[in-house]
């Protein structure tokens, strides 16, 4: 239990594997003496050696040996004066500087052993100092020797004292290694004392700080964690930042239940699952707390300092060497996101407070990264974690008063059965789907709900969908299902709309037929009367085609009592649907293959048909059959599935035709007609659609394809009318006070045949008057004499609308169609203006005449435009400047020019001119001179 607890606090790796030194003699060398030393001799003495005086006696050599990839350390101690007899034990202390990965650090080596003879040598293979770490020897210090050695009494014998380097600060420095293991396994001790709670609740309360010191201040951000857990119970309750999410563990499925929806006293709760079970991953970083059933990496006491406090212990180290690699990598690599570099990371030490209580444990750890880039001075980091081991109160999430949790709305949340051939209720407090598991036998179901934009998708265990061809066909509400085997499905129910927090209720109702339309073989459909007996509103029955041509069927439904209807899938995905009138006939068109039909009713009943295959070789041979200005023979059938069928049309004038249609069927479709001559060439750009009039013809003979989009039977009849090109009309002038822009201005509307089609309206006026004239398409103003009185042209403005002041007498507009070469009706508000209008430049029944020079001319009305005319009596060149867009055209109305405003150069001959400004653009004042130039 507490392995996982303490699997909250860092982890690292041994120090030993940071260690590295280079070769190098250390000390003094060996000292040799040509004195000679026996037993025998009388001035021989026997020495007390002590710490002191070891070196008196001895010479210590240490050099080391690099191997394939670390370092060997050759300790070599040996007699300086060639004894006979030693006898000494001794403790060495060999102090180490070395480099990794930035950092200066300091380690010690003890060794304790017994030198004998006159020579020793001792070889320690140290892993952990890998070569490139720039390792070297500071001090070497004998902490302790006894023993005796035997040698000459002219030998001199002085003291050393060893005193500890000078170690800086800033570097974490283990002054007594043995002392520090000591403290290590007291400490190890004492969390292993905690194991006596495994069976214990645990409450684990977590703050976390980090200040950012910037220029431009402190920036703070604090992270809270609490978590109860109850292993004996499968209760894990985790609250981050006040967020509560309460775990539990079911059929081997990590559920969660956040209880972030407060609402009148009860929370609702959308519970999840975890399928990878990784809750780290759910809160996003923000879980200070690990989980693992790992045993954290030892501390090394060579790398982090330990030391008692009053009630615990106090830890010290880089903190590179309280976690394992790849959580030290990430670590690191957010610093250096920072600025921070790789040296300043790897300086940073950690320290960690334990404090032990009588019911648990309190641990408080910090550091800070220094930066000093980016305008960041430094990151400081600390954490307080108190773990309490007894027993939670736990929340029951059973208790409906206080808790209410929604149904599973994925297929892995669903943990039970549910019997949905009964009554279920649902309560749709928003729209999202429900999943349910449930046991179905073989068979026909029909979803009974009360609202039909509820839907229903049915799985198999392996996450299938479970669908029938037939289900959609047969129950368009897609509340029909067909169950394939006995057995386990999951069931989705959804909808996209709520109603109300009430609920609604839905069930399945297996249908008991005699003969199931999911398991029969369909019906040959032959002609004759064939007899639909249905059992319920649910029930259906099929019928098949097989042909090796396409078909069409003429259906007449025999009933008088009721509706039918029929449904079949046309091409491979669109389906044909239709309720069948009592007592109608019905056209359908049928592709080569194998088709079915089906046949359904809202009631149980017997229900009959007649059934007739249409001859479709029909006029589809020659001689065709005329179309006349009655109908006349059989019906042509056609369809998309058929070749055209053909008729001919004869007309001895050009004429304007309309064609017109008798059909059979409620399902017959309208025809489609292309026009050719007898040559085979199309006589009309456009395919003609249903009852088409006003199409203009040539005096000739023709050939009429016949064709459909679906089944029809079609007979057709022409009617004719003499197209004439020019159309003469009489004009009723009303005589109004009121704006143009007024919807009740009066209108008048003109129907085209084609371009070429013009329509002359004729008018009197029985005293001086002032006409509005405005148009959608071309107009122009005569008089009776013929002499045209307005100027278009198809790139100006074709909504200009205009007044014009017109003398007593007759006149007439011509209306043209420049669109398109089709029959369009245009309209014209026209209409005798009774007000007065001010205008500076009337036009109408005369055309204002300007001599040679500059003029300028104002506008006075929103659709004020300007007509002037002007005489050239000899052939000369002319400079035309104006400050508008302008025509000019010459007396046969034939425009000779455009000019968007400037200045124009123009060799004019003899006659008369007219300039034409349509609409004010870039001033209110048209400013314009015509002047003669030199040659």
């Amino acid at each position: 239990m507490f392995r996982k607890i303490i699997g909250f606090v860092f982890t690292s790796i041994m120090l030993f594997s940071l260690l590295a030194c280079e070769k190098e003699p250390t000390n003094q060398t060996p000292i040799e003496t040509d004195i000679p030393i026996t037993p025998s001799e009388p001035n021989i003495e026997t020495f007390q050696v002590t710490g002191k005086t070891f070196e008196s006696f001895f010479n210590v050599q240490i050099t080391f040996k690099p191997l394939e990839s670390f370092y060997e350390v050759d300790f070599k101690v040996s007699d300086l004066y060639q004894s006979s007899q030693i006898d000494v034990e001794f403790t060495l202390t060999l102090y180490l500087e070395y480099t990794d990965q930035f950092v200066k650090k300091i380690m010690t080596y003890q060794m304790t052993d017994t030198l004998i003879g006159r020579y020793y040598q001792n070889k320690v293979p140290m892993p952990e100092i890998e070569i490139g770490m720039n390792p070297k020897i500071i001090y070497i210090q004998i902490n302790d020797a006894r023993g005796t050695y035997e040698g000459s009494n002219h030998i001199v014998v002085t003291e050393k004292t060893y005193d500890t380097p000078n170690i800086d600060r800033k570097i974490i420095f283990i002054e007594d290694p043995t002392q520090n293991k000591r403290i290590m396994d007291l400490w190890y001790e004492k969390l292993n004392q905690l194991n006596d709670f495994a069976d214990s609740d645990v409450s684990i309360d977590v703050i976390a700080n980090t200040n950012v010191s910037t220029l431009q201040g402190n920036f703070f951000e604090t992270i809270t964690n609490s978590i109860k857990m109850s292993t004996t119970d499968s209760y894990l309750e985790i609250s981050v930042d006040d967020q509560t999410t309460i775990f539990k563990m079911i059929d081997v499925r990590l559920f969660g239940y956040p209880l972030n929806d407060y609402n009148n006293g009860k929370y609702y709760i959308d519970a999840f699952v975890l399928e990878n079970g990784d809750i780290h991953a759910y809160y996003d970083g923000k879980l200070l707390i690990q989980f693992g059933d790992y045993a954290p990496y030892m501390y090394s006491y060579q790398k982090i300092k330990f030391s008692e406090t009053a009630h615990g212990f106090k830890i010290e180290g880089y903190i590179k060497d309280f976690m394992r690699l790849p959580e030290y990598q990430n670590l690191q690599a957010i610093y250096e996101s920072l600025g921070a570099t790789e040296q300043a990371f790897a300086s940073t030490i950690l320290t960690i407070d334990y404090l032990f209580l009588d019911d648990g444990l309190e641990i408080s750890s910090r550091y800070t990264v220094d930066v000093n880039k980016e305008g960041i001075n430094y990151v400081s980091n600390q954490t307080y974690e108190k773990f309490t081991f007894k027993d939670i109160e736990q929340k029951d999430l059973t208790d409906t008063s206080l808790y209410y949790i929604y149904l599973p709305n994925e297929m892995i949340e669903v943990t039970e059965e549910t019997d949905l051939i009964n009554d279920v209720i649902m309560q749709p407090f928003r729209p999202r789907p429900d999943f349910y598991l449930t046991y179905f036998d073989k068979g026909h179901y029909i979803l009974d709900v009360e609202h039909n934009e509820v839907r229903a998708n049915i799985y198999n265990t392996y996450n299938e969908p479970v669908t029938h061809e037939l289900d959609g066909l047969i129950n368009p509400d897609g509340h029909a299902f067909y169950i394939p085997e006995d057995g386990y499905y999951y069931v989705k129910i959804s909808s996209n709309n709520s109603y109300t927090n009430d609920g609604y209720q839905f069930r399945f109702e297996k249908m008991i037929h005699h003969s199931s339309v999911y398991e029969e073989a369909p019906i040959n459909l032959t002609e004759g009367i064939h007899e639909i007996i249905l059992e319920d509103e649910h029930d259906a029955k099929a019928f098949v085609i097989d042909s090796d041509e396409p078909v069409i069927i003429k259906v007449h439904y025999l009933n008088t009592d009721t509706e039918l209807e029929f449904i079949y899938r046309k091409e491979t995905t669109q389906i044909i649907r239709n309720w069948w009138q009592k007592d109608q006939t019905y056209l359908i068109a049928l592709k080569e293959g194998i088709s079915t039909l089906y046949f359904r009713a809202n009631q149980a009943g017997t229900f009959h048909i007649d059934v007739e295959y249409m001859d479709i070789e029909a006029h589809r041979k020659e001689p065709y059959q005329e179309i006349l200005d009655d109908y006349q023979g059989d019906y042509i059938v056609s369809s998309t599935y058929l070749e055209p069928a053909y008729m001919t049309l004869e007309l001895l004038e050009k004429s304007i035709v309309t064609f017109e249609y008798d059909k059979v069927g409620l399902l017959s479709s309208f025809v489609q007609l292309k026009i050719y001559d007898l040559e085979g060439h199309p006589v009309h750009q456009n395919t003609l659609y249903g009852s088409n009039s006003n199409i203009i013809l040539d005096a000739g003979n023709y050939v009429v394809e016949v064709t459909a989009l679906s089944a029809s039977m079609t007979r057709i009849k022409r009617s004719l009318q003499t197209y004439q090109a020019l159309e003469v009309i009489d004009l009723a002038l009303s005589k109004v006070d009121m704006l143009p822009s007024d919807p009740n201005f009066p209108v008048t509307y003109f129907t085209h045949y084609d371009m070429g089609h013009v329509i002359q309206g004729w008018f009197t006026l029985v005293e001086d008057s002032i006409l509005f004239i405005g148009n959608t398409a071309s107009v122009a103003l005569f008089n009776q004499a013929g002499e045209r009185l307005t100027f278009y042209h198809k790139d100006a403005d074709r909504t200009r609308e205009r007044y014009l002041f017109l003398d007593a007498g007759t006149y007439y507009i011509e209306h043209y169609n420049d669109w398109a070469d089709l029959k369009r009706t245009a309209h014209v508000k026209l209409a005798i203006i009774d007000s007065d209008i001010i205008d500076d430049n009337q036009e109408g029944s005369s055309i204002p005449r300007f001599v040679t020079g500059s003029h300028e001319l104002k506008q006075d009305y929103t659709y004020d435009q300007e007509i002037i005319a002007f005489e050239v009596l000899t052939t000369h060149n002319y400079r035309i400047t104006s400050n508008q867009t302008y025509y000019l055209f010459n007396q046969d109305n034939e425009l000779i020019i455009r000019a968007y405003g400037g200045e124009l150069n123009i060799i004019l001959e003899p006659g008369m001119y007219y300039l034409w400004m349509p609409k004010y653009e870039s001033s209110l004042f048209w400013n314009f001179s015509i002047k003669k130039t030199a040659a």
